[in-house]
């Protein structure tokens, strides 16, 4: 009984590897790449519009605030 069994690692040999310019044109997986850019990018315009926008508000409170101190003197 001669069964022809491959050999265990003929099958890692025979299989075959993307060539790198199939390997550029593959798109899978792009858009959420991209998606992901888009978001990080979001997320550091928001974080520094906040913190401008806190910073502002909060000298108008200080100002505010020095405003009805000094009214009641």
């Amino acid at each position: 009984m001669n069964h022809a069994e491959p050999h265990p690692q003929s099958s890692v040999l025979s299989t075959s590897q993307p060539s790198p310019s199939s390997l550029a044109r593959d798109e899978r997986g792009t858009t959420t790449v991209e998606y992901v850019i888009l978001l990080v990018l979001v997320a550091v315009v928001g974080i520094a519009a906040w913190s401008h926008i806190g910073t502002a508000l909060l000298e108008k409170v200080e100002l505010a605030t020095d405003a009805i101190r000094h009214l009641g003197r």
